[in-house]
């Protein structure tokens, strides 16, 4: 491998043409430059000097891209032909390495999430179908299979498999529609709601007005204006279903009570103080729309501290979180109806 900071071309070309490279010198990536390659790769500044064999064997397009012939003036790079690319120089990085490295990722601990989606983008655009299958499958783990599990972490970034930032649903949301993934829409849309703008329409509302590129909100880009429309509409649903959520959970103490006066006080308190301070919200306020997350023990550890010591037996608190696991898997399973799609195959309730 080399790092040659500057490249010769073979070809004379114009003084037109050759304005745009004087302004952007090419430069040998440092990770992807074989010295035996015989093709170059030119994305932005960056060239990636590989084999032809290696494109063809994996990728469609590639491969019917080299059965054309090759024009007079072909323009060549360290003896090589050169083919120019609209991609940035990380996605193609990122994916030359993910077919001669053999393994897209290592098999333990997290991947950052802006690796995954790049990865998705290149193996859709050059037709590469085991590498778009397989990175899907790890942005599956998170949004789908270890969707529920996941929203329960306090932070959410804590996801063994995949790093998290609020922007990355957004970016899920778009690679659904890409990659005709529907199984990924309900959580990116669900996360999308619990996060600004949408969960502070007050606030935020000039900015589904504006162009959504040049908003506060840069990631609102990654949504077409039927994704907007399915987010607001479903806001008015999820406060609802938080609102039964909580009921269901504290729907009153266990049949099994060993405290039984105790535990009707702390029920009384926690259905009517805990109830309207901690689920209303002034009108001018965030709407708390993460009907998923959990409650349970939260609501019961601030029972305890403002009741002296107080709160539900072990077997009230067993069924509370009984009821809440059950509540969730529900509110999981009727997800998709909330925002009006039809998934094939979505997992059923198993309350």
């Amino acid at each position: 491998m080399s790092a040659d900071p500057a490249l010769p071309h073979k070809r004379a070309r114009t003084e037109a043409e050759d304005e745009p490279a004087m302004k952007m010198e090419l430069k040998h990536d440092e990770k992807v430059w074989l010295d035996d390659g015989n093709i170059v790769i030119v994305a932005q500044n960056v060239a990636f000097r590989v084999h032809r064999s290696v494109l063809s064997l994996h990728s469609e397009v590639f491969r019917d891209m080299f059965t054309i012939p090759p024009p007079d003036d072909e323009e060549t790079i360290d003896g090589c032909p050169a083919v120019r690319v609209s991609d940035t120089a990380d996605g193609m990085r990122h994916m030359l390495w993910a077919l001669y490295n053999g393994r897209t990722f290592p098999e333990h601990g997290q991947v950052e999430f802006d690796v995954v989606a790049a990865l998705v983008r290149m193996a859709h655009k050059y037709q590469i179908s085991y590498l778009c299958d397989e990175t899907l499958s790890t942005i599956k783990e998170l949004y789908v299979e270890g969707f529920l599990d996941f929203i329960a972490c306090k932070p959410r970034s804590v996801h063994p498999r995949l790093t998290y930032k609020v922007e990355d649903a957004f970016q899920v949301v778009q690679l659904a529609h890409l990659t005709n993934t529907p199984s990924l829409l309900p959580a990116a849309l669900y996360l999308c709601c619990t996060s600004e703008p949408f969960c502070n329409l007050s606030k935020n509302l000039q900015c589904f007005l504006a162009d959504r590129g040049s908003s506060q909100f840069p990631y609102l880009k990654y949504l077409t204006e039927e994704d907007i429309f399915r987010c607001l509409s479903v806001l008015p649903r999820l406060v609802q279903v938080k609102l039964w959520m909580f009921g269901t959970i504290f729907s009153g103490i266990s049949p099994d009570c060993v405290e039984n006066a105790m535990c009707k006080a702390v029920w009384s308190s926690v259905t009517h103080d805990k109830f309207f301070d901690g689920t209303m919200h002034s009108p001018d306020g965030p709407i708390d729309t993460n009907c998923l997350e959990t409650i349970a023990d939260d609501v019961m550890r601030s029972t305890l501290l403002s009741l002296d010591g107080f709160t539900f037996c072990y077997q009230c608190s067993n069924r509370c979180g009984e009821r809440e696991d059950e509540a969730r898997d529900t509110v999981w399973h009727e997800m998709p109806t909330y925002f009006g799609l039809a998934i094939p195959n979505w997992p059923e309730s198993e309350s």
